[in-house]
């Protein structure tokens, strides 16, 4: 593992341990992050995900564990810079690091053109790698089948590459426990935007975490464990969210900022649907049918760009707010479609900022978020 990367994930460790306000279970959270980022020891039953755009439920129903590769830090990546070109995206060189540390399967979703030469790059190392192909139109029904197409037609690879079979109660199971999850980390953000109950870079790493388990059931038990605690609110001098592109461990830069200007961070939007409303499968007589359920949820809400303007779930959150960070990483230009909408739907002082997993921009946006803030100060108290 990288040395240097080590060193980024125990001093974030470090950090959380020094936070005033610690959950009584704050241990299980801290060895679920050293077991993956510092310490990982590969399984056969192992397989690298680089997309939440690949349903999760499947990858559980077949009893496989997501190694999540989704970005974070470019310390991962480092030794990999010479094969990409200087201006390639970082959440794929990120990932990429984070894959070769590993050497497992894996599977990637062709969400850009970045990810398709990614897929290349990784059979050029004779790594096993699957994928799924992504519609480029999301708003025709055309797309939608070529969508759940291709997911039964990874569901069939991942069957004969592991020999086993997807069956229904299986697939049920993975689906209650990954709902159970995502709606308890929902309840998570809610409690902090109502209360204020930690900073916003414990929240991170409490949600985080959940990219570093196989166990979602004992994952619920610790969330529920940390809700049913007694929680004081606390004054807050104003509210903000941060939405946009989702910012995944170790990369807490914004959090960082907004902290050293005296403001936390409320509300926090990722892609993994916490937000929206769930699906049912009791209705659902085969996996073929479920399967379609799942595809048909992951199509609508989670392809990029989101809807927000008609998404009142989401909205609802957002109002509740003084303001909205719109984070957007450098290369993850669909994401300003989004960025649009937002603007002309919200009535509320919003500010676009672009970086990456370096640090030399941090005092540019430092003083960014300053101005920011200091005018929904302004603005708060007229």
């Amino acid at each position: 593992m990288n040395n240097k990367y080590i060193e980024t994930v125990k001093s974030l460790i470090n950090d959380i341990r020094n936070e005033k306000n610690l959950p009584d279970n704050i241990e299980y959270f801290i060895q679920l992050i050293e077991d993956r980022h510092m310490n990982y020891e590969s399984s056969e039953d192992d397989i690298a995900i680089f997309s939440n755009m690949i349903p999760e439920e499947i990858i559980r129903g077949l009893g496989l564990n997501p190694i999540w590769c989704l970005g974070g830090s470019l310390d991962i990546g480092d030794k990999y810079f010479d094969l990409f070109p200087r201006d390639v995206d970082p959440v794929v060189l990120s990932s990429y690091g984070m894959y070769m540390e590993k050497e497992i399967p894996g599977i990637i979703a062709f969400q850009s053109d970045s990810f398709r030469k990614l897929a290349w790059l990784i059979k050029e190392q004779e790594c096993e790698i699957f994928t799924l192909d992504m519609p480029a139109i999301k708003d025709m029904n055309e797309s939608s089948e070529i969508y759940k197409q291709n997911v039964l037609t990874l569901m069939k690879d991942l069957e004969k590459r592991y020999k086993r079979q997807l069956l229904p109660y299986k697939l049920f199971k993975a689906h209650h426990d990954i709902q159970h999850s995502r709606n308890l980390m929902k309840k998570l953000i809610e409690l902090q935007t109502s209360k204020g109950i930690f900073s916003s870079q414990l929240l991170h790493f409490i949600l985080s975490s959940y990219y570093c388990t196989n166990d979602l059931v004992e994952y619920g038990r610790n969330l529920e464990s940390v809700l049913n605690q007694t929680w004081c609110t606390y004054d807050k001098r104003i509210s903000l969210g941060i939405v946009g592109s989702p910012l995944y461990f170790p990369n807490n830069k914004i959090f960082k900022i907004t902290k050293d200007l005296g403001v936390e961070i409320d509300f926090m939007f990722n892609e993994n649907n916490m937000f929206l409303s769930g699906y049912d499968l009791t209705e659902c007589n085969d996996v073929k049918a479920m399967i379609g359920c799942i595809v048909g949820y992951y199509f609508n809400y989670n392809l990029i760009p989101h809807n927000i303007r008609e998404d009142v779930s989401y909205q609802k959150y957002l109002s509740h707010l003084d303001g909205v960070i719109y984070h957007v990483l450098k290369g993850q230009i669909s994401y300003d479609y989004d960025y649009i909408k937002l603007e002309e739907a919200l009535e509320l002082p919003i500010i676009r900022l672009e970086t990456d997993y370096y640090k030399e921009d941090v005092e540019q946006i430092k003083i960014r978020l300053e101005a920011f803030i200091e005018m929904v100060s302004g603005l708060k108290a007229v």
